[in-house]
């Protein structure tokens, strides 16, 4: 789950408060000095969510009281896992699962990030242009999937784990694949920073509406893939 948060993190943006196509899963356990949501929707590895960075000036101890108290309130199951780095708390209610982790010893002003998942899968709908018929994903296993949606801007995020090949190989391959399905090429190539001896692969494509990434790398000595596809209505 951290590594889920740690990529939910690092595309967290100020645009104002979420809003979900229901009224489901909408508890704020906690007060914050400041809360900067993420995306209307998102899709984490089928699972609808939201997430938010909450800014906090209260010290770490009161913000766990109030959040496991909000929900010993109204008798949810919740847990507090500290590892003397980040703390960890969640709550599940209903179907909705609710997590905030912060730094265990932050102080002043710290920042910690919130998310909220809708634990139906029922709840999450791929939008149509985000349908895996649109454009084709190497073959491997789904380590890491996720769905963002605004307004008429919706992209996808997927991690693979390949297998037998090198990660040349699988660019190679994944290029002719898209080519023969009538994706212009726009770069493709050794990552820039270590053309020499390179670890990972860069593709670019483009299609219509769509623009792919994809980023091939073997340094840990098994293939792995990040696609990012996004389609810009207008």
């Amino acid at each position: 789950m951290k590594r889920v948060f740690a990529v939910i993190a690092l595309g967290l943006a100020c645009i104002g408060t979420p809003a979900w196509a229901d009224s489901a899963c909408d508890d704020v356990p906690v007060k914050a000095k400041q809360v900067s949501w993420a995306g209307e929707d998102m899709v984490v590895n089928g699972l609808k969510m939201r997430a938010a960075v909450m800014t906090f000036s209260e010290p770490v101890s009161a913000v766990r009281e109030a959040f496991l108290s909000y929900w010993r309130a109204r008798n949810a199951s919740m847990r507090a896992a500290d590892d003397g780095k980040t703390l960890t708390l969640s709550a599940i209610d209903g179907q909705c699962s609710y997590t905030l982790q912060v730094l265990s010893n932050a102080q002043a002003d710290y920042a910690g990030i919130f998310s909220v998942a809708h634990l139906d899968p029922e709840a999450a709908r791929t939008p149509r242009v985000l349908q895996p018929s649109n454009y084709p994903l190497p073959e491997g296993r789904v380590v890491f999937d996720m769905q963002s949606q605004d307004g008429g801007n919706v992209a996808r995020t997927v991690q693979l784990a390949l297998t037998a090949v090198s990660a040349r190989q699988a660019m190679g391959r994944y290029a002719q694949t898209l080519r023969q399905r009538g994706w212009r090429t726009l770069a493709a190539g050794a990552s820039s920073y270590r053309r020499a001896n390179p670890q990972g692969y860069a593709l670019a494509m483009q299609k219509d509406g769509y623009r792919l990434d994809a980023s091939f790398t073997d340094a840990t000595g098994k293939t792995m893939v990040i696609v990012n596809v996004a389609f810009t209505n207008g």
